[in-house]
């Protein structure tokens, strides 16, 4: 078989076209980000990264000129504002071997942020305060509460009454948008006393004649009676009450005379609650 020298060269001058296409198509263009100008709040921060470069280059990052010792890869953390360049030395770029690269520069503005503050705990209510006095220094921010990291949405004031033991967090927001955030590790919350609007609910109906209708919620652990005096201090009726919530009991009256009339409630607890009555 006969191959002209004609074919040949052409052949070689394919392969050379598309060497020389793959080179074309595959020219290095390293890229800073972000590449525009940036804001960022304080105790924020953000990273430039050079894109592109191959193999493992030296790497210089200054800021407003001056170098920044010991910054050699390729991301930089910044949370100072400044301008910022690069310079990346001896590094492949697609089938390019460059000596130097130059990036940036880039300028990072710091915005500020809310004051330093701090949680404290006072009669169960957490407070926000300054960390250095300034007389109504909330005014201009927004306050965000959370528990266990959720948003608690209807709390928005300097002082919280947590009805849940956790784990409470409080940001503060300014008009730019900027945070600070500062938590409690751990509040335990103490359940609620008992008290006579929750476990003696109303005494229905006062004045009464015949019977009345008595509303009431005792929690599960608790029980105990209700005794009812006339105002002499006689006892004229008690029993035994159960525990549930929402509880009606009825009680009839019907033998009493005229007159003013006391129910105390004794619960198991020791607690004890007093209710006054007419029959007409």
């Amino acid at each position: 078989m006969t191959i002209s020298k004609t074919f040949i060269a052409g052949g070689i001058l394919t392969i050379v076209s598309v060497l020389f296409s793959l080179k074309v198509f595959a020219k290095c263009e390293p890229y800073l980000t972000p590449s525009n100008d940036t804001a960022i709040c304080e105790e924020s921060s953000v990273q430039l990264t050079i894109h592109g470069v191959l193999s493992s280059p030296t790497v210089e990052w200054y800021r407003d000129g001056e170098l920044l010792v010991g910054q050699t890869s390729l991301i930089l953390e910044v949370n100072e504002g400044g301008t910022y360049t690069a310079k990346v030395f001896n590094f492949y770029c697609g089938y390019d071997n460059i000596s130097q690269g130059n990036f940036g520069p880039v300028k990072i503005e710091t915005l500020p942020s809310p004051p330093d503050f701090l949680i404290t705990t006072i009669d169960s209510e957490l407070v926000l305060s300054p960390a250095s006095f300034n007389e109504n220094w909330w005014q201009d921010y927004t306050i965000k509460w959370f528990l266990y990291g959720n948003l608690l949405p209807d709390v928005h004031t300097i002082n919280y009454s947590p009805e849940v033991t956790g784990f409470y967090t409080a940001t503060l927001i300014n008009e730019i948008g900027c945070k600070k955030s500062r938590y409690i590790t751990f509040l335990t919350v103490s359940p609620p006393e008992p008290n006579i609007e929750t476990i003696i609910g109303t005494i229905d109906p006062n004045p009464v004649r015949d019977q009345i209708t008595l509303n009431y919620s005792l929690p599960t652990d608790l029980s105990g009676n209700y005794k009812i005096y006339d105002c002499m201090g006689v006892l004229r009726k008690s029993s035994f009450i159960t525990s549930g919530t929402s509880v009606t009991l009825m009680i009839d009256i019907s033998e009493f005379p005229t007159g003013v009339y006391f129910i105390k409630f004794i619960l198991s607890s020791g607690e004890q609650y007093d209710r006054n009555f007419v029959v007409h």
